[in-house]
């Protein structure tokens, strides 16, 4: 077993990617293990960007068990005094929702912020089909 393999994961990480940090649970550690992967192939992670991934890992594990407390609780209650009280999922989902999407687009995780980011796959001297028959 290496530095960088998980054994439980089955994941083996490359040399250049920071270790997730200690003291996050295993389901976080394994988002960041898989989304970091992601990143540095896409070459858009730095080890700079080790505290805002776990923030990221944290949001979508959290998002993803209220995604599920959503499917099984009904959205609305009556609580003990007799008042209306909605599943507090609702809030969660609302107020991490955006947090999640706002680091997916800075990190080039959706396909418009991908087209931002020049991934160095042209060629210096590249001539777009479009360009060529114009001239």
């Amino acid at each position: 077993s290496g530095r960088w393999q998980d054994l439980e994961a089955g994941i083996i990480l490359p040399p250049e990617m920071p270790e997730p940090p200690a003291g996050i649970s295993e389901e976080v550690k394994v988002k960041f293990i898989e989304t970091g992967k992601l990143l540095f192939a896409l070459g858009t992670m730095t080890k700079c960007d080790v505290d805002g991934l776990v923030r990221y890992a944290t949001y979508a594990v959290t998002l993803a068990k209220a995604h599920g407390d959503l499917a099984r609780l009904p959205y609305v209650g009556v609580n003990k005094a007799g008042r209306v009280t909605y599943n507090p999922a609702i809030k969660l989902i609302t107020q991490l929702a955006p947090l999640q999407v706002k680091f997916e687009t800075e990190m080039g995780m959706t396909a418009a912020a991908r087209s931002k980011i020049n991934l160095g796959t042209k060629t210096p001297n590249h001539v777009s089909p479009t360009q060529e028959f114009l001239q």
